[in-house]
C-alpha cells in the first residue's frame, strides 16, 4: 500500500510540474493582460496542489502526524506573508513570487523526506528571509544613491571575503564560512548580490572613463580571495557576472572572448597549485577509479538518478542518504531518484524560465543601473544551477554550490531570496505600475480627452534631446 502511493503521488509530482512549467511558456507568448491572471491564479494552485501531495504522502508513509501540521502550518504563514506582501505592493511580479513559492515548496518536500527537522529549520530561515525581503522594494524606491554606491559595494565585498579568508573555518579543503554565536555565516552568498550592485554602478556611470579597468582590478580581487579560500565554486560564479555584464555595457566580443580565455587559464592555474582541485578533475573524468573514496560521491550520485529512471522511486521508495551531502550539494540527485528524471528535467525548465523571465525584465526596464542589476542576478542564479546541477550529474566537475531555494543551507537560501527581492523591486518601481500584465491595469481607464497638447512642451523636449546627443 505503501509503494503505491508513493508511485501514485510520482505521476501527480509531474503533472503538477508539467503543468505549471506551461504556465511559465504560455506568458512569453500570450500578451492579453486578463489570461496571464489566470495562468498566475492556475500557479497558485498548483503550488498548493505539489505541497499537498508531497506532504500528504509523506504523513502516510510515515503515520508521523508532525508532517501533517507542519504543511498546514507552512501554508498558513507562507500565505500570510504573500498577503502582506501583495498588500503593501500592488503591482509585484506575480510570475517571480509564484516561481520562488514553487521551487520552496519543492525543497520543503525532498528536505522533509530527507531528514524533518532540517525542513523546519529550511522553513524558519525562509520566513525570516521572506520578511526582510519584503522591505527591499521600499528601500529601493527611498534611496536615491544606490547607483553612486559602487566603491561601498566592492569595500563591503571585497572585506567580507577577506574576513572568511584570514578567520574563517576549513570545511573540506575550503574556508567559506566563519560561526557566529553557533551560527555558521557564508559571506561570499551575499557578496554576489553586492557584486552585482558593484559592477552595475560602475559600468552605468558612462562618465568614469576608467571604469572598466577599475572593474577588472576589482573583480579580480574579488575572485583572487575567493581562489585563495578555495571557494572555486564562487569564484565561477564571480567570474560569469563580471563576463555577462561587461559584455552587456560594451558589446565588444574581442573583450568577452579574451575575458573567457584568462577565465579558462586561471582554471588551469588552479589545477596546478590546489590538490583537492585536480582530485575533483580526476573524479569528474574517472569516478569510478576510486569510488570507494575520493569518488564515493559522484559514483553514489549517478547511482541514483540512475535507480530513479524516468519515473522515480517514489518518496520514501529510495536510498537517497547515501549520497554523502545529499541536503547540500546533491539534493538534485535525491529529486531525481524518488521524483524522477522527468520531473528534474521539468524542475530543470522551471529554472531556465525563471532565468528568462528575469532577462526579459532587463529587456524593458529604462534605467541602465536597474538593467545591468537584473542581467547579473539572472546569470548568477543560471550559472548556481548549472553548477549545482552539472556536477552532480558528472558533466562538470563538483563545485559545492547548492541548488538555488531547494537545498539545505542558511546564508544560500537567504542571499536568494534576497536577491529575488531585489527583481521584484525593480519590478515594482519601474515596471510593475506601468505594465499592462497587472491586475490594475485597464484600457477603460484610458480617456483621450485626459491628454492635452498644451502640456506639451517643446522647448523643454528639444533641451532634453541635446542632452541625451550630450549623454551618447
Amino acid at each position: 500500500m505503501g509503494s503505491f502511493i508513493s508511485e501514485i503521488s510520482n505521476y501527480a509530482f509531474v503533472v503538477i510540474m508539467a503543468v505549471y512549467v506551461a504556465t511559465n511558456i504560455a506568458v512569453f507568448f500570450f500578451k492579453n493582460p486578463e489570461q496571464h491572471k489566470h495562468f498566475y491564479m492556475l500557479q497558485t494552485l498548483l503550488a498548493i496542489a505539489f505541497h499537498a501531495v508531497g506532504y500528504i504522502t509523506l504523513f502516510m508513509r510515515t503515520e508521523d502526524p508532525r508532517y501533517f501540521f507542519f504543511f498546514a502550518f507552512q501554508e498558513l504563514i507562507l500565505f500570510a506573508l504573500i498577503l502582506v506582501f501583495r498588500t503593501i505592493y500592488h503591482s509585484v511580479s506575480r510570475l517571480m513570487l509564484n516561481n520562488v513559492i514553487m521551487l520552496l515548496f519543492v525543497g520543503f518536500t525532498i528536505l522533509g523526506r530527507l531528514a524533518f527537522m532540517n525542513a523546519v529549520r529550511q522553513f524558519v530561515i525562509t520566513v525570516v528571509a521572506l520578511a526582510v525581503s519584503m522591505m527591499i522594494p521600499w528601500i529601493m524606491k527611498h534611496t536615491k544613491l544606490l547607483n553612486k554606491m559602487g566603491y561601498i559595494y566592492a569595500a563591503i565585498g571585497i572585506l567580507s571575503l577577506g574576513a572568511v579568508w584570514l578567520t574563517g573555518e576549513i570545511t573540506n579543503g575550503s574556508k567559506l564560512a566563519f560561526t557566529v554565536n553557533g551560527m555558521s555565516f557564508q559571506p561570499s552568498e551575499f557578496v554576489k548580490i553586492t557584486l552585482v550592485f558593484f559592477l552595475a554602478a560602475l559600468l552605468s556611470n558612462t562618465k568614469n572613463k576608467y571604469r572598466y579597468i577599475i572593474t577588472a582590478a576589482l573583480v579580480a580581487v574579488h575572485i583572487g580571495i575567493l581562489v585563495l579560500s578555495r571557494d572555486l565554486g564562487g569564484a565561477g560564479i564571480y567570474c560569469m557576472i563580471y563576463l555577462f555584464l561587461f559584455y552587456i555595457s560594451n558589446r565588444n566580443m574581442i573583450t568577452l572572448g579574451v575575458g573567457a580565455l584568462l577565465g579558462a587559464g586561471a582554471f588551469v592555474l588552479a589545477l596546478k597549485m590546489f590538490s583537492h582541485v585536480k582530485i575533483r578533475v580526476q573524479n569528474w573524468l574517472n569516478p569510478w577509479m576510486d569510488m570507494t573514496n575520493t569518488g564515493y560521491q559522484i559514483t553514489q550520485s549517478l547511482f541514483a538518478i540512475g535507480t530513479g529512471g524516468w519515473e522515480g522511486m517514489g518518496l520514501l521508495q529510495g536510498d537517497p542518504t547515501t549520497i554523502p551531502y545529499v541536503n547540500e550539494d546533491f539534493v538534485f540527485s535525491a529529486i531525481a531518484e524518488e521524483f524522477g528524471v522527468l520531473f528534474a528535467v521539468l524542475l530543470i525548465l522551471l529554472y531556465l524560465l525563471t532565468v528568462l523571465h528575469i532577462f526579459r525584465m532587463s529587456a524593458r526596464v529604462q534605467e541602465f543601473f536597474h538593467k545591468l542589476i537584473l542581467s547579473g542576478l539572472a546569470v548568477s542564479l543560471g550559472t548556481q544551477v548549472i553548477l549545482t546541477i552539472g556536477g552532480g550529474t558528472r558533466f562538470i566537475p563538483l563545485t559545492g554550490v547548492t541548488l538555488p531555494l531547494i537545498s539545505m543551507g542558511g546564508s544560500s537560501l537567504t542571499s536568494t531570496i534576497l536577491m529575488f527581492g531585489v527583481v521584484q523591486g525593480i519590478y515594482i518601481n519601474e515596471i510593475g505600475c506601468y505594465d499592462e500584465d497587472e491586475d490594475d491595469y485597464d484600457e477603460d481607464d484610458y480617456d483621450e480627452d485626459d491628454y492635452d497638447e498644451d502640456d506639451y512642451d517643446e522647448e523643454l523636449y528639444v533641451e532634453y534631446d541635446e542632452e541625451e546627443e550630450d549623454y551618447e
